[in-house]
């Protein structure tokens, strides 16, 4: 299982994601670069497959 996150903010916020572990073309680059806000790419497969989608890094609470 890849790392899981609590998601803190937004319309999604209390759902449990997890480190996607793919290939995301970009995409969490690119909404970093034009949004001026870090963001990583999630899941909500824990397995860390797809589909997945970038999120701000400070919408996230690491679960240990």
């Amino acid at each position: 299982m890849t790392k899981s996150y609590r998601v803190m903010s937004g319309p999604e916020a209390g759902i449990i994601v997890y480190r996607f572990l793919g290939y995301d073309y970009g995409c969490s680059s690119e909404d970093t670069r034009r949004l001026g806000v870090e963001h990583v790419t999630i899941t909500k497969d824990p397995a860390g497959g797809t589909p997945f989608f970038t999120i701000p890094r400070h919408a996230l609470e690491e679960i240990k």
